[in-house]
């Protein structure tokens, strides 16, 4: 194999955020107690080979889920472009076709497992799984646009960074604050109380917490566009009057939120605060679901 291939690569297009036809993907499970419709399908055939002769009784299946449109990639370029020595496989992630609104918002703004890759094509690419590609095999595929601009480039890249390196908020803080947030926007949601058009325009929401014990105090900071500042202070105004009745005062209290602009928040006061994804978060083996939109059919 010519060491050079990486570059080769690098060369001919393929690159973060580029598209490309579906390949079969594998998973890994209990023969028992499959889960995925992949696994599922497998179990029910049987198939000799899908079970391993191995210490851990385990189970591969593989083939191409039907949501799947395209694969994105989601590797770097400096790791696409190294050596096959040194870094032989390309990383990608699968992306879906949409029209479904409650999908598309979020994907576009506080998903952590959505992300919307092309509004117009209604492109989304899903993080439930990762595909692990060997170079020599996309040296065979053409690369196809994923993201439309440098701009989407750019915040894709951003998107993955936050996905594979976000800390972890420890379980306490979970229970008292992320907690009754994200269930009660989801309870909201369900009852139609809740302004999904407001919630929208929220480009992240970022959460900072004063003290290291109980009750914590903490702020909420919003990020909205620098021509919306106001309009998005009056229009939330409402919604955090009722979320402060949210939480157990022995537990935390919200001390303030702000609306601010990238343009107009200090580093600091941004850094200072972690992003809160309004979609899901995990804590002591629970999971918890907010505004979680649906599956793709």
């Amino acid at each position: 194999m010519p060491q050079d291939i990486g570059r080769s690569l690098y060369e001919a297009g393929w690159v973060q955020g580029k598209l490309f036809s579906p390949l079969a993907a594998s998973v890994v499970f209990a023969p028992g107690d499959p889960i995925s419709k992949l696994a599922r399908s497998a179990a029910a055939r049987a198939q000799a080979d899908h079970t391993l002769l191995h210490p851990v009784t385990h189970g591969v299946a593989y083939g191409i889920p039907t949501s799947t449109e395209r694969l994105v990639v989601v590797s770097q370029a400096c790791d696409i472009a190294k050596p096959p020595s040194v870094e032989p496989n390309v990383l990608a992630m699968p992306v879906f076709k949409t029209e479904n609104v409650r999908i598309l918002g979020p994907a576009a703004r506080n998903s952590s497992r959505y992300f919307l890759l092309d509004a117009g094509r209604g492109y989304v690419v899903d993080a439930i799984s990762i595909i692990v590609i060997e170079k020599p095999l996309l040296m065979t595929l053409t690369p196809e646009v994923g993201a439309q601009t440098s701009d989407e480039q750019k915040r894709f890249a951003r998107w993955l960074a936050r996905r594979f390196n976000r800390p972890a908020i420890a379980d306490d803080i979970v229970v008292a604050i992320v907690k009754p947030i994200l269930e009660n926007l989801r309870s909201c949601q369900a009852q139609g109380a809740l302004d999904m058009d407001l919630v929208d325009r929220i480009s992240e929401v970022r959460l900072l917490v004063a003290n290291d014990r109980l009750p914590f105090t903490f702020d909420l900071l919003f990020m909205v566009e620098e021509n919306d500042i106001q309009t998005m202070e009056l229009a939330l105004a409402p919604l955090l009057g009722e979320m402060r009745g949210w939480f157990t005062p022995e537990l935390a209290v919200l001390r303030a939120w702000y609306a601010r602009s990238y343009a107009d928040v200090s580093v600091a006061d941004y850094f200072a605060a972690e992003q809160l994804y309004l979609d899901e978060y995990s804590y002591d083996g629970v999971t918890l679901h907010g505004l979680v939109a649906p599956d793709p059919a």
